[in-house]
């Protein structure tokens, strides 16, 4: 009999360290930039990925606490430290105020004043959003997919490399897609649970099911043709020796997208789509084959 995982001390549950994973979007640049080699290049995108996580656990601590009520009532989140009691309430301002002080104050020492400029930007979204416009529907998904698309603008301007408007074009509807996933989620749970708080769907009804499902495989699909659209291009045609290897990018996103939205609509995703990825195999040979065919296109 196989034990069960140690949980991890309930003030670290507070600072969500699985969510740290979403900073490896921090890298794009560098990796995209095909230079991976550099190794100061690449810690110096290491440090600005751990402020980051500073940054996000700070503001996770923050909604948490704005969202103690709601999530004492939801049949997952109210697991949460702060919902379950485990961790002091009256402890959440001061670890999340200290938290972001701290990854603002080594964001403008350490790194490019831009870098810190977005680092501000990004707290102050997030605090919009977790005091205002969550409660939006559809402005929420938005919001969440900028905070996605912040950490790729973030890492190019630690390592002071442009970042290419297709890429966050690109990384604007596939990461939107994502955002509709997370609420097409929620949706479900609320339409099999009636007694669900109407606070943990977001503003949204469960009658929206469809509309935000459309919404989130059509976002999904635009990101594939904005990639396709890529292929074509005068920057991708300079960048790549056999650009024409590039194109197998499209069905390898178009399967994963596809694919991704079918466990979705069957009700197999967890709570939360990032986790569901980090998780899942088939996820991480799709990245593979993807970083593999972006080198054989560079250097072959």
């Amino acid at each position: 009999m196989t034990r069960p995982l140690p949980q991890l001390p309930p003030l670290l549950q507070l600072l969500r360290p699985h969510q740290w994973s979403k900073n490896v979007l921090l890298f794009f640049p560098v990796v995209l930039a095909h230079r991976i080699s550099e190794w100061p290049l690449l810690l110096t995108t290491a440090v600005a990925a751990g402020i980051f996580s500073l940054l996000a656990s700070a503001v996770y601590v923050i909604n948490d606490y704005l969202d103690v009520e709601a999530d004492r009532q939801h049949p997952e989140k109210k697991n949460r430290p702060l919902a379950a009691g485990t961790v002091p309430l009256s402890w959440a301002p001061f670890i999340g105020g200290g938290l972001g002080l701290v990854a603002l104050t080594l964001a403008f020492t350490l790194l490019p004043p831009m870098f810190g400029g977005v680092l501000l930007a990004y707290l102050l979204a997030n605090l919009a959003y977790s005091s205002l416009l969550k409660h939006i529907p559809i402005l929420d998904a938005v919001f969440l997919t900028l905070m996605f698309v912040a950490r790729i603008y973030a890492g190019g301007v630690a390592g002071e490399i442009p970042v290419s408007v297709w890429l966050l074009t690109f990384c604007l509807f596939f990461f939107l897609s994502i955002a509709f996933a997370k609420r097409v989620q929620e949706l479900q749970m609320a339409s099999e649970n009636v007694t669900l708080p109407t606070q943990n769907t977001r503003g949204y009804r469960t009658q929206d099911l469809p509309c935000i499902s459309q919404l989130g495989v059509g976002s999904g699909l635009i990101s594939v043709l904005v990639l396709a659209l890529y292929m074509k291009s005068d920057e991708m045609i300079h960048q790549y020796k056999s650009p024409l290897y590039l194109w197998l990018l499209c069905p390898l996103m178009l399967f994963w997208i596809g694919r991704f939205w079918l466990v979705t609509f069957r009700g197999q995703m967890s709570h939360d789509p990032i986790l569901f990825t980090l998780k899942d195999k088939v996820s991480y040979i799709v990245l593979i084959t993807v970083m593999a065919v972006i080198q054989i296109a560079h250097w072959v």
